[in-house]
């Protein structure tokens, strides 16, 4: 009980800093409307604005401190030493980038009606709802202090933004996916054989847990390690890489301690800015861990349009407007599913319905179409439904395995 009381703390103080830093919600809201379950609820948090800092205790035991910097977000337990080159992960629209029209297609009249209505019923943890056709929104609605200028943390739909901007570096030739001797680190045991395809695709063979409920791999590597990259680093062999699908948020740390060291610092921040500037991102912030690796599993935060372009840009095969920011066959090697995943729901750092290999044409989600799923905690989604030219971002608190999306999407997809 020990142990999960500190993981608490420290979920309740990373949460409660990021969020107001990140998003300028007054902590009281926060801690109301997002931290009001029966365990974390027994928690106090005290804030300190000359440090930038929330600690929280559960009744005053085992208390957990998080800092926060504009460069690596929330830092738990003690501050990040900053770079000289500090920069706030916050960028401009150049002209150049992406927009969606600002009008919405008032011909779905059905839809309006319904989405208006579930607000207040089944879906009233939904905080904000967007359903596009092609890059036309035909509904957009918000629950109430939430708006088109929020920020929402997008949680492990962080690994398909991220899994998809890795193609800007496969079309450069700066990787190939079987190439393996990842680490210097890892040189010396059997590691050395897991290649960067394993990584994306979760089958790496390191052993992993990956509960948010108890005190496991995940909740250790993102709220009690050092840093998430060294942590994940550490994790041992369990299985012949290649072999099995393990879901797991340590492999999409490593790809991105792999991109830092392979580009360098400055490069791997300054692409990866380049790139979101492109895909019309410039309300977001990502986080990064102690050692300034972005946090590729869960830590990306950016407004439901900016969400919405993600899905757009995924359901045209890496092309946004008049940009092409991936060549649309990394597009369908994130679509597409491996003998290695039992039910072929899984692709390369995003989920599947019915996507992929003939014979792994299994759908978790038999009465909806084929899609694949940028998907994240507490019922954080983009659907991306290529045969109907459909992209719908839902965003949200709904609680672990609390939220039915075959109902939901379903639903949607009656009135269209």
């Amino acid at each position: 009980m020990r142990r999960k009381i500190r993981i608490a703390n420290a979920f309740v103080a990373k949460y409660l800093c990021s969020t107001f830093y990140i998003t300028h919600r007054p902590l009281d809201e926060v801690f109301r409307m997002d931290l009001n379950n029966s365990f974390l609820k027994h928690c106090e948090a005290s804030y300190d604005p000359s440090e930038r800092s929330v600690e929280v205790s559960m009744k005053g035991y085992l208390k957990r401190k998080a800092y926060f910097d504009d460069v690596h977000g929330g830092i738990m337990d003690r501050p990040a030493v900053k770079s000289k080159k500090s920069h706030v992960e916050v960028s401009k629209a150049s002209q150049s980038s992406f927009v969606l029209n600002e009008g919405i297609n008032k011909s779905y009249s059905k839809l309006d009606v319904l989405l208006g209505q579930e607000f207040s019923k089944y879906w009233r943890n939904t905080r904000a709802l967007l359903v596009l056709k092609g890059s036309e929104i035909v509904y957009e609605g918000y629950s109430s202090r939430f708006d088109q200028t929020s920020i929402f943390p997008g949680w492990s739909m962080t690994k398909s933004l991220f899994g998809f901007l890795y193609g800007m570096w496969h079309d450069q030739k700066v990787f190939h996916l079987d190439e393996s001797d990842l680490f210097e680190e890892w040189k010396d045991d059997d590691r050395r054989g897991i290649t960067l395809r394993h990584l994306l695709q979760m089958r790496s063979g390191l052993d992993w847990d990956e509960s948010y409920d108890k005190v496991s791999d995940v909740t250790r590597m993102l709220l009690d390690s050092e840093s998430c990259s060294s942590f994940a680093m550490s994790r041992k062999l369990a299985r012949i890489p290649g072999s099995k699908w393990v879901y797991s948020s340590g492999d999409s740390v490593l790809l991105s301690e792999f991109f830092r060291r392979r580009l360098g610092d400055e490069k791997y921040g300054s692409d990866i800015r380049l790139f979101l500037e492109n895909m019309g991102w410039k309300s977001y912030f990502l986080e990064k861990d102690r050692e300034g690796t972005y946090v590729a599993s869960s830590y990306a935060w950016a407004t439901a349009r900016e969400w919405a372009h993600l899905g757009l840009a995924l359901n045209n095969k890496g092309q946004l407007g008049n940009k092409r920011l991936v060549d649309q066959n990394w597009v369908d090697f994130m679509f597409s599913s491996y003998e290695a995943v039992p039910l072929g729901q899984y692709g390369a750092q995003v989920w599947l319905n019915g996507n992929g290999l003939k014979k792994l044409s299994f759908r978790p989600y038999k009465k909806l179409p084929s899609m694949g799923i940028c998907q994240g905690f507490n019922g954080q989604r983009i659907y991306c439904i290529p045969e109907m030219n459909l992209s719908i971002v839902r965003l949200g608190l709904s609680g672990v395995n609390h939220f039915d999306d075959q109902k939901f999407v379903g639903k949607i997809l009656t009135t269209l």
